[in-house]
């Protein structure tokens, strides 16, 4: 059940700094 929260805190720490430098 922690798995996919874990996944998607991982994908968000990806692409977080992307998506900030595209603004």
């Amino acid at each position: 059940m922690l798995a996919p929260i874990c996944f998607l805190l991982i994908e968000l720490a990806m692409l977080a700094p992307i998506c900030f430098l595209l603004s």
